[in-house]
This record gives C-alpha cells, structure tokens and sequence, in this order.
C-alpha cells in the first residue's frame, strides 16, 4: 500500500465527514504560488511572516487535508491573505511536489509556537493502522514535551534522544509493515 501522502485530487464523502469532524468551515482548493520556489518546506508558519514583512496582509491559519490509501491526516497550517482578503496564497513549497492543497481554514485556534498534533483517521479498517496513527500521536507528544521543556531549543539528553529514536523506529517499521499489506 502507498504511505505517501497526498492531496486528494477529488474529495469524498468520507473526506469531508472528516474535514466536517475538525470545524464546519469550507475548504479551498489553494494553488502553490510559483513564489513558493524562495521559501522553505515545511516551514509555513516562518515563511509566511516573510512575506507579510514584504508584502504586508496576514496570516490565515487551518489544516492542510493530505490522504494515502490508509489514512487522511489534518496538518496544521499557514497561509498569506492579502490585506484586502481577496487572495488566499498557498506561498510554501509542498513536499509531495503538488500544486495545490485542500486548505480547512481555522478561525478557533492560532499558533503560538507550540506544536499542533495532525489529526489523523483511518480509511481502512485494520488494527495496524490504528497502531501507526497512535504511535505517530505518541511520537508527537513526545516532541512536544521536549519542545515545551527546552522552549524550543531542542537540547535532550541521550535518554530523550533514545527514546525519539525507539518511537520513530516503531513508526517506521509499522509503515514498511502496512506497505507491505
């Protein structure tokens, strides 16, 4: 089974009961600006402060809906709107390489520099899935307490550092496991 993660090109009745289960707000379809090029993966929340510095406008938090044929996963996200709010500009590069994401804006929650939890939900039913979505949650909580214990400057100690390397281990064995299904 392909793991990757990927916008949905079409999205069904399930993908919206999930995006229904986050917030009753509309998705966008979004296009990558082609400025996306200058900016760095991953790295929403940072780039698109770059750009308002630059251009003004601010920032529109929400999810980006990603699927593979396991699961669909919520990604907190980042994007720029214009000052006007006319124009909603997906400004970061996509690390699957598309040209566009489904965007769930999200008017409740803001960041602030702490870590946000995707939210994930199974698209078939096996008790492996279940297992990779709770160990991805226990890998997230993990490098959130290390994230709030160091302000940030992540600095663990060995133990903290074989323990990341034990949970991510497990979350990689489980995803070779259900590739291989």
């Amino acid at each position: 089974m392909e793991l990757k993660l990927k916008t949905p090109k079409v999205l069904s009745e399930s993908d919206f009961e999930f995006m229904k289960s986050i917030n009753n707000n509309r998705h966008i379809f979004l296009k990558v600006s082609n400025e996306s090029k200058q900016y760095t993966p991953l790295e929403c929340f940072d780039n698109v402060q770059q750009k308002i510095k630059q251009d003004g406008g601010s920032p529109l938090f929400g999810w980006c809906i990603w699927k593979n044929e396991v699961f669909i996963e919520a990604e907190f996200h980042c994007v720029w709107q214009s000052r006007n709010k006319k124009q909603i500009i997906d400004i970061t590069p996509q690390t699957d390489g598309g040209s566009r994401i489904v965007f769930l804006p999200e008017y409740e929650i803001e960041y602030n520099g702490h870590l946000i939890n995707n939210i994930r939900r199974p698209l078939i039913d096996n008790p492996m899935v279940l297992e990779y979505i709770d160990h991805f949650d226990n890998l997230y909580n993990f490098r959130s307490e290390l994230y709030n214990k160091y302000n940030g400057q992540v600095k663990p100690s060995n133990e903290e550092i074989k323990t990341f390397r034990e949970l991510t281990s497990k979350v990689n064995s489980l995803a070779k496991e259900l590739e291989n299904l």
